[in-house]
């Protein structure tokens, strides 16, 4: 081809030569952005993941952004500021609480009680991250949902997450935040025992923030002070005795205890509210009346902050389950544990599915016979034992006295047969047509 007919071909085809280039020039842009260094976003994706991952292991090989700190062998004092004014705290309910139908086993979290009627200041306990807010809602006659309260998610350290809520208000930083976010919502939620429909949105963070920093509120509210505490250690293994497939939640099996990550002064206040006050007496304040709590029942058993996994392989003492499992409001179990506010007392809680009804037996454990005898005591060994209620203290749970008994026998380490049967207990007892437990 002579060289007129190469410019003649270009001035023809000049247009295909340009979007040839144009072509190029846009993979290559696809391919640097698609290259580009971990987002925010990308980190938060990452936190998630490492903390919502449901397996029960160990997590000390999981990958946390670079910001996190590893969280040092002993955790007392990574906490440094009070999230709550010890002084507004009446009493603390230690771990291990059993207040059916919510919570038929013994649950993992610290509930509040408080005085104060006012906004009490929430705050930031360390330096942290806020991995996750979730606000609360409840239905209205004209079918919206209001916002209730608010669950706030921290990231301690790598492995070490803390659930603090229920925060009536979030500071207007934590307010703008959520709003750039798309929450992931649940409506029509009808809780058993909550008497009210309920909505919930999720919100997945990333937000530094500074030890004391305010974030937030909490305030009394016509039907009680709902302020609750989880804390969770991703980094210790759990007992390789229990089989977690029953207990579908891993932060229950990695629960422990909020105040262990004080020291000094500041634990010391939080764990000297650990306790119950056994009555009140009503009085009249500059035209008022206030409820005035008296005689307190202070925990002293160690550990001071309760106990959640009670269970003794060989033994009934501890958590067993039904055909389909599920730490939830509408759990089937039953858990033979001891009370968290005195662990000198028995417990023995159950579904409805035996009586139509939630019974908690409180009892004194006795250590010979087949008759309220000390859960873990009780093995393999053919006799069937006998649980009825000589607790009197009423007041000192919300529950429902059981009328009858409750006959148990432990077949193996795995399997529990029970029956309520009506009277009282007996020193030959016999079953008629026993439920079955699994663990």
């Amino acid at each position: 081809m002579d060289t007129h007919s190469k410019k003649s071909y270009l001035k023809r085809f000049w247009w295909i030569f340009l979007i040839l280039l144009l072509f190029i020039l846009t993979i290559l842009l696809i391919a640097i952005i698609s290259h580009k260094p971990e987002s925010e976003n990308d980190e938060q994706e990452t936190i998630q993941n490492n903390i919502n991952d449901n397996n029960t292991e160990q997590s000390t090989d999981k990958k946390y952004p670079s910001d996190v700190i590893d969280c040092p062998a002993d955790l007392a004092g990574i906490l440094d500021y009070p999230f709550m004014p010890p002084g507004a705290i009446l009493f603390l309910t230690p771990l291990g609480n059993i207040n059916p139908p919510g919570h038929v086993i013994p649950i993992d979290h610290i509930y509040f009680e408080s005085l104060i009627e006012d906004k009490i200041p929430l705050y930031a306990p360390a330096n942290a991250k806020i991995v996750n807010i979730v606000e609360e809602s409840t239905k209205s006659d004209t079918g919206e949902y209001i916002p209730t309260g608010y669950s706030i998610s921290f990231l301690i350290c790598k492995g070490l997450v803390l659930d603090l809520g229920s925060y009536t208000e979030i500071s207007q930083r934590l307010q703008n935040e959520i709003k750039t976010i798309e929450g992931s919502c649940t409506y029509d939620i009808n809780k058993e025992g909550h008497g009210r429909t309920e909505g919930s949105c999720n919100y997945d963070t990333n937000i530094k923030v500074t030890s004391g920093e305010l974030l937030g509120y909490t305030q009394k509210k016509d039907n009680g002070f709902f302020f609750e505490v989880w804390a969770a250690n991703y980094n210790t293994p759990v007992r390789t005795d229990i089989n977690w497939n029953y207990a579908k939640d891993q932060r229950y099996a990695h629960a422990m205890c909020l105040f262990d990550l004080y020291r000094g002064d500041l634990r010391d206040q939080y764990f000297s509210k650990f306790g119950i006050y056994l009555s009140q007496r009503e009085e009249t304040i500059n035209g008022k009346s206030v409820i005035i709590p008296q005689d307190f029942m202070a925990r002293t058993a160690e550990p001071i902050c309760g106990e959640i996994i009670q269970d003794i392989v060989g033994t009934i003492q501890g958590v067993w389950w039904g055909d389909d499992p599920e730490i939830d409001y509408q759990t089937k179990a039953l858990a033979v544990v001891h009370y968290n506010m005195d662990p000198s007392i028995g417990i023995f809680s159950i579904d409805n599915s035996l009586t139509g009804t939630y019974p908690v037996i409180m009892f004194f454990p006795k250590h010979s016979g087949t008759i309220n005898r000390e859960p873990s005591e009780i093995t393999a060994d053919g006799n069937i034992y006998c649980f009825t209620d000589d607790y009197s203290a009423e007041k000192e749970l919300n529950r429902e006295k059981m009328e009858g008994k409750i006959l148990v026998q432990l077949i193996n380490d795995h399997l529990l047969k029970v029956e309520h049967q009506d009277g009282s207990c007996g020193s030959d007892e016999s079953f008629i047509s026993p439920a079955e437990y699994q663990r």
